[in-house]
């Protein structure tokens, strides 16, 4: 048989997430599905992760996230993508509104252009 899908769920980090795949024995994987840490999502590659994954990965078509909730969520997944290199991409995103800045409907509109932005 052959792995063709690979589900990262329950981390404590996107980053964390990421480095079991470069110790797959298999070239290519159809799909990658991440869901979003539970609780405080870690913005920082651990220090003993090698800054060259992509290249031991390998080569995912699809790489999906399930709902984000937060915009540490979102970065962190465009991280990993930016890591793993997949040929094709799909982020799926539900903010709350907590998670946008400012008090008026319009400012936090605006704060998420400039997210969307970065």
């Amino acid at each position: 048989t052959t792995l063709k899908r690979v589900d990262l769920d329950g981390v404590s980090s996107f980053a964390a997430a990421s480095e079991p795949l470069s110790y797959f024995a298999v070239g290519e994987l159809d799909e990658v599905e991440c869901c979003e840490p539970i609780g405080c999502v870690v913005c920082e590659r651990p220090a003993d992760a090698s800054g060259t994954l992509g290249d031991r990965c390998p080569r995912i078509h699809r790489l999906t996230s399930s709902h984000l909730r937060s915009k540490a969520g979102v970065a962190e997944f465009i991280k990993l993508a930016l890591a793993v290199r997949p040929v094709s991409v799909e982020l799926v995103a539900v903010l709350d509104e907590s998670e946008l800045e400012g008090k008026r409907k319009a400012t936090k509109l605006a704060d998420l252009r400039s997210f969307a932005a970065e």
